[in-house]
């Protein structure tokens, strides 16, 4: 496993982002106060936190990311209105989702089987390298356990983020980062279908991904 580098590598990714949010909600100068109190936050976050790689855990940024968040939360005094992060989500990620599907034809390949193999075999990866390297408090991740013939399945019997929010109370905010899994698959012209999350008091987080359509629990 890499070394742990010394700051949350996404404070450099998110910052400019959230720097024009607080500087349109507060204004320049408490903007500029509340940017300082998420980046210092943010940071004893990190320190925090057990480390579960870098680049070579797939899922690791989307832990790394949700601290940031999570910081300007608490930066906010948790006044931090949660559509607010839906709009950060889809100015952050959602947007260039819809952009890059106009050229992809999602909706099919979520019908391949080629393309299920493929990300099958990525997940496979990530599993390996998961208890080869120690990531213990990374996601535990199990690939379509409940054998769906159709689209994309997994589902994670453990999540560091949905841990980190019930240990810093902030399970009020959790549930707008869920509600961007749909939102973005949505974006890329899909259907999540989900009937579970471990930020609401289940046992796993469930994945099954089809094409288009509005989501449906």
């Amino acid at each position: 496993m890499g070394r742990r580098p010394k700051t949350n590598p996404a404070i450099k990714r998110l910052m400019p982002l959230m720097n024009s949010y607080f500087t349109r909600r507060f204004g320049a100068k408490e903007g500029a106060e509340k940017s300082a109190g998420t980046i210092r936050i943010a940071q004893r976050y990190w320190d925090e936190t057990p480390y579960i790689g870098g680049g070579e855990n797939l899922l690791s940024g989307n832990l790394y990311m949700s601290e940031v968040l999570f910081a300007a939360v608490e930066a906010c005094g948790r006044d931090f209105p949660g559509e607010d992060i839906l709009a950060l989500g889809e100015e952050l990620a959602v947007g260039r989702i819809k952009k890059l599907c106009r050229f992809v034809n999602t909706e099919k390949i979520v019908s391949r089987k080629w393309a299920q193999k493929l990300l099958y075999r990525i997940y496979g990866g990530y599993i390996r390298k998961r208890e080869k390297n120690g990531w213990d408090s990374s996601w535990r991740l199990e690939i379509n356990p409940y054998g769906h013939k159709d689209g994309f399945a997994w589902r994670f019997t453990s999540c560091p983020i949905a841990e980190f929010a019930k240990e810093h109370d902030m399970l009020p905010w959790m549930k707008y980062l869920c509600q961007l899994d749909h939102l973005m698959t949505e974006a890329a012209g899909c259907r999540l279908i989900r009937k579970h999350t471990i930020a609401s008091s289940g046992d796993e987080c469930d994945y099954w991904i089809v094409g288009g359509g509005e989501t449906r629990e």
